[in-house]
């Protein structure tokens, strides 16, 4: 997907938490994670548009550059949010692997899809807050 002058695509990545383990459960952890991967896009030079943290998962939609290999984007903001999560302390020291593998990521080819996915990603933190309200 192109974005105005540059030349870019729009990803979607998925990371599963390690077991299924609810790592972001906590409003707190969840903030910082969410801060984390932005920090961690910065420091790349590319653009989150949506990050979604759930408990055991994340979701993020970010702009890269259209010669960045997909295979390499998942993996290389994985490991800069995960010593990110690490170095602050939100990660207990010994906890092991945080993530499933690399994660998932899939370049969204059009403005539908993308726009697909961000309906699906605002159904699930709507479902997630709905089943966890205290109302």
């Amino acid at each position: 997907m192109r974005s105005g002058e540059e030349s870019t695509k729009l990803c979607h990545l998925i990371w599963m938490t390690r077991d299924g383990r609810l790592w972001f459960k906590i409003a707190a952890a969840a903030r910082f994670c969410e801060r984390a991967v932005r920090h961690a896009c910065a420091a790349q030079r590319w653009k989150p548009e949506t990050i979604v943290v759930l408990p055991d998962r994340v979701h993020i939609l970010v702009l890269v550059p259209l010669a960045e290999d997909r295979w390499s984007v998942s993996p290389r903001l994985q490991q800069a949010t995960t010593r990110l999560l690490a170095e602050s302390g939100v990660l207990a020291e010994g906890t092991g692997p945080v993530w499933t593998g690399d994660g998932w990521c899939s370049v969204l080819p059009s403005a539908v899809s993308a726009a697909a996915v961000r309906r699906v990603l605002r159904e699930k933190v709507a479902a997630y807050v709905g089943n966890n309200s205290d109302a």
